[in-house]
């Protein structure tokens, strides 16, 4: 009884090295499916990684990665929160909550979205991508200082030379219409304005002439006889 207990034992761990032994690393995975857009294979690599290293952040990031790439943008979101759980890293940590951010931007929850990039640069205050993300988020909502002053973060902080370019660019354009459309709104409101004073005057001038010839025709009408009573009447 004692001996086979061992044996099973013994077979338990043979049967759990060798399965160690079969799953893919997460180099693999990349080099073979990740690098040639396989997304479907992918998935199935990293399940059988996941299996054996259940708490392994890196693992379910890419795993997260792979279900968002084949539109199971759900899936994807939980396995990135696992992954923040488990990775001691705050730096990232910061690089979770940016993708999760995105995820939550793609399914078009913008206020969570926001909320997960704002906590992606509280954990790691170098990264850049948050910020351009954030900017974008602002622009389509029209609110344009909140965009240029999170787009201006992002260029600060970008390695991308191509797109901090391209980002710089569009800033200028629109720091420009924002100028000139100021130009133009304080232009029409000085015209409002001039033209609310020229009526103004007019009416002005429109009263006092009817003031004075209300006047003039009280000094025309001839007394009657009442009135001169009221004249002796008067002392």
């Amino acid at each position: 009884m004692k001996k086979s207990y061992f044996t099973v034992r013994l077979l338990f761990c043979i049967i759990n090295i060798s399965f160690h032994l079969s799953a893919e690393s997460l180099d693999d995975i990349v080099n073979q499916y990740f690098r040639y857009d396989k997304w479907a294979e992918a998935k199935i690599a990293l399940e059988d990684y996941i299996s054996v290293n259940s708490t392994d952040s890196k693992g379910l990031s890419y795993y997260a990665a792979a279900l968002f790439q084949l539109k199971a943008t759900d899936e994807a979101i939980m396995a990135l929160r696992k992954a923040i759980n488990y990775e001691d890293s705050t730096d990232k940590k910061g690089s979770y909550y940016y993708r999760l951010g995105a995820y939550y931007y793609d399914q078009q929850l913008t206020e969570l979205a926001l909320e997960m990039l704002n906590k992606a640069t509280t954990y790691n205050t170098i990264i850049a991508s948050p910020y351009y993300l954030k900017g974008l988020i602002y622009y389509e909502q029209g609110s344009m200082d909140d965009c240029l002053s999170n787009w201006k973060k992002y260029v600060h902080l970008t390695t991308n030379i191509e797109k901090k370019k391209k980002i710089e660019k569009l800033i200028s354009l629109f720091e420009t219409e924002i100028l000139e459309a100021k130009i133009r709104q304080e232009e029409a409101e000085r015209k409002r304005q001039e033209l609310l004073d020229k009526l103004k005057k007019e009416l002005e001038e429109t009263d006092a002439d009817t003031s004075t010839m209300k006047a003039e025709k009280e000094i025309d009408v001839e007394p009657t006889d009442e009135d001169f009573l009221d004249e002796e009447l008067d002392f």
